[in-house]
């Protein structure tokens, strides 16, 4: 198995794998056709431009990334028979719908989340594509900032669960180890749909730390869906059911 990203995704890939990364900007056509990839290997592409943000100002780098960067390995996962699986995003949607199937129509809001969908739209061959929402794991990330924040101010409008990188990864290798039906599949921690504002409060719960999060009703920044909650039916129907996001945030807390 190949992985390519180093961030939270693809570290955690590696360190609960036998996963090997492998340094290659996918934004380089040449260099992603290039490389030699094995025959029928399985490639995880855990990269991607993340900074929601930053993509409104710096669309080309997340553009490249984000959607050029998914279509060249697609190409280079066709003439090698790669199984590719390559990771997506709740921002795809606008967060108007209640929740979100594998089959709900696109609908971005900012450049990340169309850029994004850009990105799946790519897919073709054997492949996964995974979609999550607000992804914890190793380095920096919502757990870590609420933890060192003083009196944090969170929004409190959007809707959805957190995903844990242990849970992500246990969900992708059993659809790989199972030989999965290819396709699109959601893919969070389960339990009760929170908002950001009462997630941060049970991050201080779950810490035996006392809360002081105020509520925020106003968003900065790049749009972001209101409602990120993605059905979890047909993988568990596959027979993986992800742990409770509850569960999962004491045993990160430990």
């Amino acid at each position: 198995m190949i992985i390519l990203g180093k961030g939270q995704l693809g570290s955690a890939f590696v360190q609960q794998t036998s996963g090997v990364y492998v340094d290659l900007d996918i934004s380089d056509e040449e260099a992603v056709l290039a490389y030699p990839w094995p025959q029928g290997e399985i490639v995880v592409n855990a990269a991607a431009y993340t900074d929601v943000d930053g993509s409104e100002n710096n669309r080309k780098a997340a553009w490249r990334v984000n959607a050029a960067g998914p279509k060249y390995l697609i190409t280079a996962a066709l003439r090698a028979e790669l199984t590719l699986v390559h990771i997506s995003s709740d921002y795809v949607f606008d967060g108007t719908e209640t929740s979100y199937s594998e089959q709900s129509e696109l609908c971005p809001l900012g450049v990340y989340g169309q850029s994004k969908a850009a990105g799946d739209m790519a897919m073709q061959g054997k492949h996964y594509l995974i979609r999550t929402s607000w992804l914890i794991g190793q380095g920096h990330n919502f757990v870590q900032s609420i933890l060192k924040a003083r009196d944090p101010s969170v929004v409190c409008l959007n809707l959805g669960r957190p995903t844990f990188t242990d849970t992500l990864v246990s969900g992708i290798m059993h659809l790989l180890e199972n030989n999965c039906e290819y396709g699109t599949y959601n893919l969070t921690n389960s339990g009760q749909p929170i908002s950001w504002a009462n997630f941060a409060r049970e991050i201080y719960k779950a810490a035996g730390r006392e809360d002081h999060v105020l509520n925020s009703f106003r968003e900065k920044g790049a749009p972001r869906p209101r409602n990120s909650i993605l059905e979890l039916d047909k993988i568990e129907k596959t027979g993986f059911k992800p742990e409770d996001w509850k569960d999962a945030l004491a045993k990160y807390l430990c």
